[in-house]
């Protein structure tokens, strides 16, 4: 039998489906009904007006964005690195060893303000606020990393120190 940790990683950090039943057993029904509501999560086959738990055992779900731990308190959420759209929508980066390495290497004394330019979803403002700064502005071209900045922040309890 598989562990809960183990169908997490599979659905939000290698981009795979699980039978639907799984992760709604172990996420409970709040949880995997708000992730269904915002696209989070996505069922990979038609589904019944009616979906119960009985006819989720024929269905599989895929997570439509990575979740990732960084550091030893974080989660941040952003597009994997296959995300692409039909449309003109852009992606938001995915967390690579480049944003991982420059994360590490960043000044940790206090300061003030610090701005996060082409943030990304905004693991190096998270970071800050988390360890060392006061308060954060998150700027970038790409609406989509707003976005993700915006949640990641909201996530991780730190929306009140954005100066978005």
């Amino acid at each position: 039998q598989r562990s809960i940790l183990v169908d997490l990683v599979l659905v939000f950090l290698l981009h795979k489906a699980i039978p639907a039943d799984r992760l709604h057993t172990a996420l409970g029904q709040d949880v995997f009904q708000i992730l269904l509501d915002h696209h989070v999560l996505c069922k990979t086959q038609e589904a019944d007006e009616a979906a119960n738990v009985e006819s989720m055992k024929h269905q599989n779900v895929l997570a439509s964005v990575a979740l990732w731990p960084v550091g030893m308190d974080l989660v941040l959420a952003t597009d994997f690195e296959s995300t692409c759209f039909s449309d003109s929508t852009e992606p938001a980066m995915y967390l690579s060893q480049d944003s991982l390495a420059l994360m590490t290497a960043a000044p940790r004394r206090p300061v003030h303000r610090l701005l996060d330019l082409c943030c990304g979803c905004g693991i190096q403002g998270l970071m800050a606020l988390h360890s060392y700064a006061e308060a954060a502005v998150f700027v970038d071209v790409n609406p989509r990393c707003l976005s993700f900045a915006a949640f990641n922040l909201s996530l991780n309890g730190l929306r009140d120190k954005c100066e978005c």
